[in-house]
């Protein structure tokens, strides 16, 4: 009998001898998680080890350094030629007292703010290389009678990191020449003439003239103080803009010309009047 218990005992043993391993456990975080392979030894790396790489920051560009580095304008943008075919209407009530302007790039609905009006007042689009726009709108939607004329431009940039009116802005390729825009057959009235005018870099600024029948304003520029601050979202007068108040006679014609300041670069990027009283 105890020679059978034996025998039997020795059996189970070699059967267990047989049976395949137990499958090892995965590793935990603090274990290898990688192996790699540098001139043919195995670095092993954990999540400890990769957790503790310090992070490398991108390096930043100094805007001296930005300022040495201006290309040519342009716009990136997909455009329509002349008036906008859907009248914008204000939330609030729009005026027939209030003309809009806006050069080279043509903003998304709702996204039409400006020194004065609402942000979905009608706005007439004027492309680069147009020099001639009728139809005119005002504010409202009211067709009117009066007549835009464009100075030859040939060229358009953008503001970075606008993407409402001011962003577009038309300009001449040759550099020396100042650009103008003409109104025809305005209403008669007082106006606060609001014009944007100013390229993407701290020197491309414009010195800005309003001539109406005999009187010609002067003095005001765009700004030009070796600052980023032009690319403001807050709008300001004597920084993305400059504000005058002309009179227009009735048959008068009112110029306003942007004139070369900080650079060789002559510009608009949008013009809005606002009638403030009647003869």
């Amino acid at each position: 009998m105890r020679n059978q218990l034996k025998s039997s005992l020795c059996g189970l043993v070699f059967i267990l001898a047989g049976l395949p391993a137990v499958a090892e456990q995965p590793a935990s975080e603090k274990e290898t998680v990688n192996t790699q392979t540098v001139d043919n030894q195995a670095v092993n790396i954990s999540v400890a080890e990769i957790a503790s790489q310090p992070i490398q920051q991108p390096q930043q560009t100094s805007n001296s350094e930005q300022i040495k580095e201006v290309k040519k304008p342009t716009v990136n943008a997909k455009k329509k030629s002349g008036v906008q075919k859907k009248p914008r209407r204000s939330k609030v009530k729009a005026t027939k007292n209030l003309l809009n302007f806006n050069f080279a790039y043509d903003p998304e609905e709702g996204d039409f703010n400006g020194a004065v009006g609402s942000s979905n007042d009608q706005w007439n689009f004027i492309d680069y290389g147009q020099q001639k726009l009728q139809q005119v709108r005002f504010a409202d939607g009211t067709e009117s009678d009066i007549e835009v004329n464009v100075s030859e431009n040939d060229g358009e940039w953008g503001i970075t990191g606008d993407t409402g009116i001011y962003h577009g802005y038309i300009y001449h390729n040759c550099r020396c020449v100042d650009l103008s825009v003409s109104l025809k057959y305005l209403p008669a009235g007082i106006y606060e003439v609001y014009v944007f005018a100013h390229g993407d870099a701290p020197n491309q600024n414009a010195a800005i003239e309003v001539e109406s029948g005999s009187v010609k304003l002067t003095g005001k520029t765009t700004l030009n103080d070796g600052t980023w601050n032009f690319r403001s979202k807050k709008f300001q007068d004597e920084n993305q803009y400059v504000r005058y108040v002309a009179e227009v006679e009735p048959g008068s014609e009112m110029t306003i010309t942007s004139k070369r300041d900080g650079s060789n670069y002559s510009m608009f990027n949008a013009i809005q009047l606002k009638r403030i009283a009647k003869p």
